[in-house]
């Protein structure tokens, strides 16, 4: 089965709708040769506390959750296992430098469209790699679920993104995950009262990546149905799921389910989750070193996770804001423009985001003579974009302008009614001034009289005592 990653990338780049679940293969190489997986060497640095509490502990020479199994068969006090764990696991991070960390977890960090991770480790890695400070991480326990905010707003791109442990985070009590009957409790809270019900809904209208999980084959169905909201089966729904798995691929019987049952999924096949991540990654970066239509200017690509800057603004300048889907229009109606002799400004980069990159544009936006934002049903339909953060600092302009000096001159782009849409009132509009103005320009197209109104409106607000428009 070809794996899509055009699909993927698009997802991730134009929609920032992509969510990774990051399991525990991402946490260090366990090929042969390789670097000591880091759940080795906790729980080799767990049972060495355990011997020195006094307590029986198993030798280290399996896997990490037959070590659990083993050591809560010979100790039975769970909470004597938890401390000894929280205390190594403290010690480990605490020694561990940030060029240390497992290569898998800083190649997803680099990548800056992720605006939700969640992991199902247990560990303090996935935020240490995303530099998430710890208080700002959600977590959920066996007895409670964390979820997302009611008004809940992506992170924009180049900031670090909202991380969320599914089964919990290692603490000196009980209450996160370490064994099989553990994740099913876990599982068993996001059906009943206790459900994240924000946190699914955002699920349910995302692409859902997962990698490197190693879930066994009843618990990989249970946990994918219940991320994705409803039957595997539907088909008539817009998002889709990604599975780096090294069950999904040796385990026939599961990848028989998920052919049959949930033909939206695809199953990476060409490696194991890490080469999954390696794969990603160069092709996520090769896609930020390409010129979008629109070309950005020479070296304002982004590379190594480092964000774009937009290009300078001649102050005074008309400020043309649109969502990505609208950039063709965007150029065609700047051209327009800067024919007639007006300058222009609108942003060319393709990616946007990062605390420098708003700063910048914020200040376009207050040093503009005239902003644009163009509307469309792509606009309609965008709840949550970056668009939405340029109307709202236009409209804070708004009471310093005086009500008869043009500032705001909406742009219709396509068959959009703006008039029964919420946007105009909402950002455009405010109690005092006159009714909003709007122009149209079907696909981008100015005719004569909305180029004539944009010179008007310069006119007027360089010579506020010259006729009104």
């Amino acid at each position: 089965m070809k794996f899509y990653w055009e699909d993927l990338l698009d997802g991730m780049i134009r929609d920032r709708k992509v969510v990774p679940v990051i399991g525990a293969d991402l946490l260090g190489a366990a090929e042969p040769g390789g670097e000591i997986p880091f759940r080795r060497e906790l729980a080799e640095r767990t049972a060495g506390k355990l011997r020195e509490a006094g307590l029986d502990s198993p030798p280290v020479d399996s896997d990490w959750a037959a070590f659990v199994d083993a050591a809560l068969r010979r100790i039975r006090n769970r909470g004597d296992f938890t401390l000894a764990l929280n205390e190594a696991h403290r010690e480990l991070m605490a020694g561990m430098t940030d060029d240390a960390l497992p290569q898998p977890l800083q190649l997803l960090a680099q990548i800056t469209d992720f605006p939700l991770v969640l992991t199902t480790t247990t560990e303090g890695l996935v935020e240490r790699a995303l530099r998430i400070p710890e208080d700002e991480v959600l977590s959920c326990t066996v007895n409670e679920t964390a979820d997302l905010p009611i008004n809940w707003q992506p992170p924009v791109r180049c900031s670090p993104p909202t991380l969320i442990h599914l089964f919990g985070k290692i603490a000196a009590t009980p209450g996160f995950a370490l064994t099989e009957e553990d994740l099913l409790e876990f599982m068993s809270s996001f059906q009943d009262e206790r459900r994240p019900a924000q946190l699914l809904s955002k699920l349910k209208r995302s692409h859902i990546l997962i990698l490197g999980n190693r879930f066994p084959d009843w618990f990989a169905r249970f946990f994918l149905r219940v991320l994705r909201g409803e039957r595997l089966s539907l088909d008539n729904v817009s998002t889709f799921e990604a599975v780096a798995e090294p069950e999904a691929r040796s385990s026939r019987p599961l990848v028989a389910f998920l052919q049959h049952y949930s033909p939206r999924t695809r199953i990476y096949e060409d490696g194991n989750a890490v080469d999954f991540v390696r794969e990603l990654h160069g092709r996520w970066l090769s896609k930020q070193s390409k010129p979008s239509t629109a070309s950005v200017p020479a070296g304002r690509a982004l590379r190594g996770g480092e964000c774009l800057e937009p290009d300078d603004m001649r102050k005074g300048s008309i400020f043309v804001s649109y969502t990505s889907e609208d950039r063709a229009a965007a150029a065609a109606i700047a051209k327009t423009l800067d024919g007639a002799g007006l300058d222009v400004w609108y942003d060319r980069n393709e990616l946007r985001g990062g605390d420098r990159y708003d700063e910048k544009i914020c200040h376009h936006i207050n040093q503009c003579d005239l902003f644009v934002p163009l509307l469309s049903r792509n606009t309609e339909s965008r709840q949550d974009a970056y668009f939405r953060r340029e109307w709202t600092w236009a409209s804070e302009r708004l009471p310093a302008i005086s009500p008869s000096r043009p500032f705001m001159l909406p742009l219709v782009i396509d068959d959009l009614n703006p008039y029964k849409s919420p946007d105009l009132k909402h950002y455009f509009g405010m109690a005092g001034r006159r009714e909003v103005h709007v122009l149209n320009a079907l696909n981008g197209v100015l005719d004569e009289r909305s180029v004539q109104d944009f010179i008007d409106a310069i006119h007027q607000v360089r010579a506020p005592h010259a006729a009104a428009v």
